[in-house]
């Protein structure tokens, strides 16, 4: 009786075990995506924030610039070069 315990015990310790490693590899697997994506997910997330944001001031300062004479700042130009982009 002693015996099938421990055999039962070691089997189900190395099937645990198994399923661990499985586990911790799929993590990393995942993990290893998620680093991989962080530059291209960090600037959609901060391209959507600004399209909630700012969208409705830089229409506002857009009307303000088509009827502008003088050249253009560089930050204003880049708001027009903005709403362009995302229309």
């Amino acid at each position: 009786m002693e015996g099938g315990r421990k055999g039962l015990l070691v089997s189900t310790m190395t099937a645990a075990s198994q399923v661990n490693d499985s586990r911790t590899e799929l993590l990393q697997k995942y993990l290893k995506k998620s680093e991989e994506n962080k530059a291209k997910n960090d600037k959609e997330r901060l391209d959507s924030y600004y399209k909630q944001t700012y969208k409705d001031y830089f229409d506002f300062v857009e009307g303000s610039l088509k009827g502008k004479k003088e050249q253009l700042s560089e930050s204003e130009q880049g708001i027009l070069d903005w709403l362009k982009r995302n229309k």
